[in-house]
């Protein structure tokens, strides 16, 4: 049965037809489609407003290369969002529907952007929706939204999230919105709100006694839950609330991109939707080459056992699809299936979405959202054939290639006519089996195409290493509340000549790595030491497993870099915490003291039993120091610090790396030499962190004195 809509409800729509704004959120974003970047401009609009405009106008500035310039976007879509009622309640986007309604308008174009540290990307739009609550006169306000690029380095997209607003919230009920947030460079993302604004640097003001912290009246809650990319809201206040929210992209621990979403909470009296859930089972990233025909199932579950869950998908491109959809009480499933065109040129479609929008048929509120799967495009080649060593089928010989055939490891199927290592396409009958969760036949696992899965196909892996690569991801910046990979440098001494060994471990007593079936990543000594001799991976006793159930695969790129592959074979997930191998190499005799080496683990990926990569984990560098022993050591100890991010929003440290304790002043200076914070402290042997104050400063470039001792060092710092 439909229940009656509240009095406030209908109130506010009658406000909303009072006046002539109409702006309920915006949201800006941009994405590198291989040779430029696509901008896009999202407007959520009241229905009850005017109409959007036919085009926006977007602001690129980068002060650093000196440009400062506009573009404008055109309107390619208008989405209805009818899916915020059940259909008894009606679905119309009209000024005289008794619902609240809202239009998402999509605007977009393609823009070069040249190679710069410090781009600012934004929107002004006027005006806001006057029926907002919780924000001071916001009629009389500009939405402002501005997403950051750094693209000094490599180019960067930033973290889709498909679900959209408005949210419906019921008064004293907690709301639990997934953000599933997904980004194609596989960059460490992070969650923070932030206040409302006008324009660059400026928010508008809080209608009392609404703060950032409880941004829906007293007694409410904005919640994001990082490490379940859950967004949990909580008010027992009626109304009509706006807020915004940045999604910050952190690779190797710095800040490469951002994008902004600001949109509007309804609040009533009355109870608020479940929101259905993805299944366990469920993969949301996939691999597919030219000419591949792929099949993908979703399933989803709903709290409430009689709501009938319903499953869709929305492809981003117009290729030919075919789905299916599976509605049943509890529990929803679907599938989609295509054939990628044997045309796709990965260098300009390196990945694409498809989006899965979910509901049940509770009314009036149906619990909906939106996910999101990320298809990464690689080169194919004779959709039949196999390449010897390239057992994951991305057109490459390397490290992961290892954790396939530990996944497909022990299983039998055709073999080739000939039994060969050379780097050429063989063709090869399908098996009968694939390797979840890209669905590649597990043909391409019998790297040596004997007709059997085993360790003599790593052979072939080693013979074809290194002839492409794929595109290197920085390590995750560290969250809370994870596993962390990481080097072991404790009692760990750098002198010139020294033989050293350190524990790569994984997990801790307190937060051990669950479910583990291998992992490889590439482990590189960074800093001003060039080794004269490789260094080389070693096994000690490892919880992961023995050596007869483990294979394990490293391959030198250099003397400091090594590429570095160790699975179970199992099919059977471990759990557990410590050391997994050991690093060891030889400091050369020339070293002096004072030169730091940064140990450094690129593009790890941990998988399970099916080869589905496990998220998220903490994969974390570490420094030390070379000194000198015995008699004559040198009296002052070296150390070395950084600011990280850097540039920074509400959060920014210093890490030092040292090898004695010591006592540090930090002195913070203004571009103008003001003196703006001081701080002494002593720090311990080894690595240690010490907060900036990020949230009591303005934006601007400041410089960070560090002294300790005979050690002086300035870093420079920009808080944004």
């Amino acid at each position: 049965m439909v229940k009656k809509f509240t009095l406030f409800t209908l109130l506010l729509c009658i406000s909303l037809k009072m006046f002539a704004s109409h702006l309920a959120g915006s949201e800006i974003s941009y994405a590198y489609n291989g040779t430029n970047y696509t901008v896009t401009v999202k407007l959520f609009r009241d229905c009850a407003g005017i109409a959007s405009p036919s085009t926006v106008s977007v602001v690129f500035n980068s002060a650093n290369c000196g440009y400062n310039f506009s573009r404008t976007l055109n309107l390619r879509s208008v989405d209805s969002n009818t899916a915020m009622y059940c259909a008894s309640a009606g679905a119309a986007c009209n000024s005289s529907s008794a619902y609240p309604m809202r239009q998402i308008y999509t605007y977009s174009d393609t823009v070069t952007l040249a190679a710069c540290n410090d781009w600012k990307i934004s929107n002004s739009m006027l005006s806001l929706n006057a029926s907002i609550t919780n924000l001071s006169n916001p009629s009389s306000n500009p939405l402002f939204v501005e997403a950051f690029l750094d693209n000094s380095v490599a180019p960067n997209s930033n973290t889709v999230i498909a679900n959209l607003p408005p949210f419906i919230l019921g008064t004293n009920n907690h709301l639990t919105v997934p953000l599933q947030g997904l980004d194609p460079d596989n960059d460490s993302i992070n969650y923070q709100f932030i206040p409302t604004q006008s324009a660059s640097n400026t928010n508008i003001s809080w209608a009392s006694p609404n703060t950032l912290s409880s941004p829906m009246g007293s007694g409410s809650s904005v919640f994001i839950d990082q490490y379940n990319a859950d967004l949990v809201l909580y008010s027992p206040n009626m109304g009509l609330d706006m807020l915004t929210m940045r999604t910050y992209e952190y690779r190797m621990g710095a800040l490469v991109g951002y994008s902004t979403r600001s949109w509007d909470v309804i609040v009533t009296s009355l109870a608020n939707p479940k929101v259905p859930l993805p299944d366990p089972s469920n993969v949301f990233t996939y691999i597919t080459h030219p000419g591949q025909t792929q099949t993908i199932t979703m399933t989803f579950n709903d709290s409430t056992a009689t709501d009938s869950v319903f499953v869709g998908f929305t492809p981003t491109n117009t290729w030919s699809y075919s789905t299916t959809s599976s509605p049943a009480a509890g529990t929803g499933s679907g599938s989609i299936t295509w054939t990628t065109p044997t045309s796709l040129n990965p260098a300009t479609t390196p990945y694409f979405y498809i989006y899965v929008p979910v509901h049940d048929n509770s009314c009036p509120y149906p619990g909906r959202a939106f996910y999101t799967i990320i298809v990464y495009t690689a080169q194919g080649t004779i959709v039949d054939s196999v390449w010897p060593g390239d057992a994951n089928s991305d057109n490459t010989a390397n490290m992961y290639d290892a954790l396939a055939v530990a996944v497909a490891y022990g299983d039998t199927g055709a073999a080739r006519s000939s039994v060969s290592n050379a780097w050429t396409a063989q063709y090869c009958a399908n098996w009968t089996s694939t390797i979840l969760p890209t669905s590649i036949n597990t043909k391409h696992a019998d790297c040596n195409g004997d007709g059997a899965v085993n360790l003599s196909d790593l052979a072939a892996i080693s013979a074809n290493y290194g002839l492409t690569h794929p595109k290197q991801h920085g390590s995750a910046a560290k969250t809370t509340g994870v596993p962390d990979l990481y080097f072991d440098l404790s009692g760990i001494v750098l002198s010139p000549g020294a033989n050293v060994s350190i524990p790569i471990k994984l997990g801790t007593a307190a937060i051990p790595m669950n479910n583990i079936y291998g992992l490889a990543t590439n482990v590189n000594i960074l800093g001003a030491v060039t080794l004269t001799t490789a260094a080389s991976i070693s096994y000690p006793t490892s919880w992961l497993g023995t050596v007869a159930n483990t294979l394990n695969l490293s391959k030198n790129l250099s003397n400091n870099q090594i590429d570095w592959a160790y699975a179970r074979t199992t099919h059977t997930n471990t759990s557990g915490s410590g050391t997994l191998a050991n690093l060891n190499f030889s400091i050369p005799a020339t070293a002096t003291a004072g030169q730091m080496m940064k140990f450094h683990f690129n593009n790890p990926m941990i998988i399970d039993s099916f080869g589905n990569p496990i998220s998220p984990f903490n994969a974390l560098d570490d420094s030390l120091a070379i000194t000198v022993v015995g008699i004559g050591q040198v009296a002052a100890p070296a150390m070395y610090a950084e600011i990280v991010p850097n540039p920074s929003a509400a959060n920014a440290s210093i890490y030092f790396t040292a090898d004695n304790e010591n006592s540090v002043s930090i002195s913070i200076t203004d571009m103008l030499g003001k003196s703006i914070w001081k701080q002494e402290q002593t720090i311990g042997k080894g690595y240690t962190s010490i907060s900036l104050p990020a949230t009591s400063v303005v934006t601007g470039i400041y410089f960070i004195q560090i002294k300790a001792n005979n050690y002086s060092q300035i870093l420079k710092w920009i808080k944004e």
